[in-house]
């Protein structure tokens, strides 16, 4: 069929005139549902808007209500860190304490004396006045690449964690503190040593916890204990807890563990005249593979140390804290301090 010149024109004014309405509703809708639309568009639009989807609601809450809560958990955040700068311990009486510490106990690996964290656990659950502490290192807790270990020891990983739980539960809720060592910390955020320190009501802190002993007749002894202090020397394995001393806060036991050495330092503090001293526990883990391919000797003097602290004598007296290396004789002296009268 031939079209006429002036049907060709009507045609063409006619589309004009449709073009000219679609750009005019398109730019009207355009600016109603604020989404621009051209006119080729205007057909699919108009026919999604005949249909209506409910809104979602947020999957998250108003920003506000986020900026309330945030503000929230850093005051509480606040609050914790500072109290744990120095942790208040009363005592309930002005009699000497001991504090037996336990060295690093990897009571999960088979070169460790098992039966000796056994009788000292024993001690402090049977003698009056005397305190369990720990510097770290429950268990071996393998993880990642060195997860390959338990291959190389007679413990399974599920039995490591029934052994942490004995030895928590073996000084029958006498704990001062528990301080969780790099191989404690490699649980992460689930740690379960943090879980089974709670059932017995101890202080369980990562890395470092630091306490102030506070006697009924107001004396205050501190004491600071770390898996490791920063620093290090070739020659003095107490440098660490040495220096944390001379260039830190002044308190009077400064104790770490984490090298498997025995070392100790004396350091009067010129300002408050009291004795400061400077402690590095061993390890109940005697025999060490690691070691051996290191070539490291044996400077394990004992796999613990007790400290008997007595707050009957005065502040600068020098006999405040007295160290014993082996825990028998530290109980004996406790026992023995405890049973005579005040100087």
């Amino acid at each position: 069929m031939a079209w006429t010149t002036e049907q060709l024109r009507e045609m063409a004014d006619e589309k004009e005139r449709q073009d000219g309405s679609n750009r005019r509703t398109a730019e009207v809708l355009s600016a109603k549902w604020g989404v621009p639309l051209s006119p080729s568009a205007l057909k699919c639009a108009l026919a999604r808007h005949e249909i209506e989807i409910e809104d979602l609601p947020p999957a998250d809450i108003p920003v506000e209500e986020l900026v309330e809560h945030r503000i929230r958990e850093y005051e509480q955040k606040r609050k914790h860190e500072e109290a744990r700068q120095l942790i208040a311990v009363r005592v309930r009486s002005d009699l000497p304490i001991g504090i037996l510490h336990f060295g690093d106990p990897h009571l999960d690996d088979d070169g460790t004396d098992l039966a000796a964290i056994r009788a000292h656990a024993r001690l402090v659950a049977e003698t009056d006045g005397m305190y369990a502490a720990t510097v770290g290192d429950t268990t071996n807790n393998w993880v990642g690449r060195l997860a390959r270990l338990y291959s190389q020891q007679g413990t399974r990983a599920s039995d490591g964690w029934r052994l942490a739980e004995w030895f928590v539960g073996a000084v029958q809720r006498k704990w001062l503190y528990i301080v969780g060592g790099n191989h404690d910390l490699w649980s992460g955020a689930g740690d379960p040593l943090k879980w089974i320190a709670e059932q017995e009501d101890a202080i369980y802190r990562p890395s470092e916890a630091r306490i102030a002993l506070r006697f009924q007749g107001g004396a205050e002894v501190r004491v600071n204990c770390r898996h490791d202090f920063e620093g290090h020397s070739q020659w003095n394995p107490a440098h660490g807890p040495m220096k944390a001393l001379a260039l830190g806060v002044r308190d009077h036991v400064a104790i770490a563990g984490h090298k498997h050495v025995s070392a100790y330092g004396v350091y009067k503090d010129p300002e408050s005249a009291i004795t400061c001293h400077a402690i590095r526990v061993a390890s109940y883990k005697r025999y060490d593979r690691y070691a051996i391919e290191k070539g490291m000797r044996d400077q394990n003097i004992s796999p613990c140390v007790v400290t008997v602290i007595d707050p009957r004598l005065p502040a600068a007296h020098p006999g405040v804290v007295k160290v014993f290396w082996d825990a028998e004789e530290g109980t004996d002296f406790l026992s023995w301090a405890r049973s005579r009268k005040a100087a």
